[in-house]
């Protein structure tokens, strides 16, 4: 994505690290320059389908974004 924006990725390296961890990767871009990368990592609890299926039953559409299987 970064590409398409003609933006310079020159933390290919850190990127690679956070990933391996099972990060994902959020770049923040000010000026077409890259000023941090943040790696995010889910932490799926314990008690998900619990949460999710009481969501449902009050009617709240809930989607769950995770690359945890």
């Amino acid at each position: 994505m970064l590409e398409n924006y003609g933006i310079e990725n020159t933390h290919k390296e850190d990127e690679k690290a956070l990933s391996e961890k099972g990060n994902s990767i959020v770049y923040v871009v000010e000026n077409e320059k890259i000023i941090a990368i943040i790696g995010i990592n889910d932490i799926v609890k314990e008690n998900v389908k619990e949460v999710i299926s009481t969501l449902n039953k009050n009617k709240i559409e809930t989607i769950m974004l995770t690359r945890r299987q």
